[in-house]
């Protein structure tokens, strides 16, 4: 437990260092944090998209259907 509160203490410090040397938001650690952060949702944000492609998928057929059943309506 003391080794964790060293560590989260040397962690805080550091941050408070890398925030005062680099302005404007540029601390690496926090950038590296960042990135991490990024890489973890990524394959979730993929699968979110491959679902939303398959539901725009699925309407677009549909829409065509229903396009082409107005259409032979229309026409008799």
């Amino acid at each position: 437990m003391k080794a964790h509160q060293d560590l989260t203490f040397v962690r805080r410090e550091l941050d408070k260092q890398f925030d005062k040397s680099y302005p404007n938001n540029v601390n690496p650690c926090k950038l590296v944090s960042r990135i991490r952060r990024i890489q973890d949702e990524l394959p979730s944000l993929k699968e979110q998209c491959r679902d939303l492609l398959t539901a725009k998928q699925i309407m677009d057929e549909w829409t065509d259907q229903v396009k082409l059943k107005t259409a032979i309506v229309q026409t008799n």
